[in-house]
């Protein structure tokens, strides 16, 4: 992120994967080098690359980000496709939320895509959209025990369960 004027300085790849306390970075070299030019501005100097992270650059991911979020999300379930695109949007951006700090990211994420940062702290935080309670079908009156029958099949259920295993109370007596 840019500070004022300041755009920054370029930075070699082994500055940006050398951080002190993890070793495990060196191994996302590869990767870093195919991908740090979406988010970058990036320069050659003899045979060496340096790097300069761009917020138009990142800002750009970022929104290409919550699209695909937001179709996945829409195909994914029947949950989010009967939301309204502005009520995604907030979905998504506070998902995205999350993981980014507020000033940098997110309030230039939403003022694009015409999102009011007061809707984002109005929302509900835990908003997810809830399925329908499943209807309760009727069963078929043949299945179903009324009277006098029903408690004769209970009390014949409970005797079976009952006649197999000890009583509760025998596991805590002291044996004989």
């Amino acid at each position: 992120m840019k500070k004022g004027d300041d755009m920054g300085k370029f930075r070699s790849l082994d500055d940006i994967v050398s951080v002190d306390g993890y070793p495990g970075y060196e191994c996302l070299r590869p990767y870093l080098q195919r991908s740090l030019g979406i988010i970058c501005e990036s320069r050659e100097v003899g045979e060496d690359m340096f790097y300069r992270l761009d917020d138009s650059k990142v800002l750009a991911w970022l929104l290409c980000k919550v699209a695909k979020l937001s179709e996945a999300l829409k195909s994914s379930s029947g949950l989010f496709s009967g939301l309204h695109p502005n009520e995604l949007n907030v979905y998504v951006i506070k998902l995205l939320g999350e993981y980014l700090k507020m000033d940098p990211w997110v309030s230039p994420i939403c003022k694009h895509l015409g999102v009011d940062t007061d809707a984002l702290k109005t929302a509900r935080a835990s908003f997810v959209p809830c399925m329908p309670a499943p209807s309760k079908t009727p069963e078929s009156k043949g299945n179903k025990l009324n009277g006098p029958a029903a408690k004769k099949a209970a009390l014949s259920k409970n005797s079976k369960l009952s006649g197999a295993s000890p009583k509760i109370t025998s596991f805590f007596s002291k044996p004989r």
